[in-house]
């Protein structure tokens, strides 16, 4: 894949620099116990976290679960904070606030070598995807949302590890690199090579597996086409 080179932490000093780490550990969730049944995502979020921490940095997490679509899966995250302790070695507090005067003062308070789960992101009308089809902000215009108003000014770099996540034009996603240094984290390089290595040199024969709980996102035409195949989405996306 062409374009330009993206910037990885092994670009940038993170000592001692409040960083926003924006991964995507929305979780698979059972709908009786509201308890996660799969920790992959949260597995994969983990080199980045501990590089982080590791090399002293003060990270506050932004992340979602769930959304309107899944409404089942859109809980609290303090059980994603408990598992990202247990994985890493390092306490990972959670705080039931996104970005509020709360949230705000316990970033502000971070130390070298802490970090904190912020609330939910899908708290915030700003961040659903039914927002996000319907309003249609520019990158710049999300400098105005009450996510990035409140956040931006109290860090120094944000690090998007949200792969899955990052064909959403959401301003967790695409707002925070229009006023701070970012970089792209572990887990967004280790997939984004892996899609490279599949488009443009596949090992055949080639199988793909294709799904999801939003599937038709990217399959919004199902109808066959003479070829018996349907057609390409023009803006294929997954969750």
């Amino acid at each position: 894949m062409s374009g330009p080179r993206m910037r990885s932490l092994d670009d940038v000093v993170v000592t001692g620099r409040t960083v926003i780490l924006r991964p995507d550990i929305n979780s698979p969730i059972d709908i009786q116990t509201q308890k996660i049944i799969n920790t992959n995502r949260l597995e994969k979020a983990i080199p980045t976290l501990k590089y982080l921490l590791d090399h002293g940095a003060k990270v506050a997490i932004i992340a979602h679960q769930g959304d309107t679509m899944d409404y089942q899966n859109l809980i609290p995250m303090a059980e994603h904070a408990e598992i990202l302790s247990t994985l890493s070695g390092y306490r990972v507090e959670y705080i039931d606030d996104v970005c509020g005067p709360a949230a705000q003062d316990r970033i502000k308070a971070l130390k070298e070598g802490e970090a904190i789960l912020l609330g939910n992101l899908r708290y915030l009308g700003e961040e659903l995807t039914a927002f996000e089809k319907e309003v249609k902000l520019t990158p710049k215009e999300m400098l105005d949302t009450w996510l990035v108003r409140s956040l931006a000014p109290l860090a120094d770099l944000y690090v998007n590890d949200a792969f899955a996540a990052a064909h959403r034009s959401a301003p967790s996603m695409v707002a925070f690199q229009e006023v701070m240094e970012t970089v792209g984290g572990r887990q967004l390089f280790g997939e984004y090579e892996a899609l490279s290595k599949i488009a443009s040199a596949p090992i055949h024969p080639c199988v793909f597996f294709l799904g999801g709980g939003k599937i038709s996102d990217a399959f919004s035409m199902p109808v066959a086409s003479s070829s018996g195949y349907a057609p390409a989405p023009s803006s294929p996306s997954a969750t």
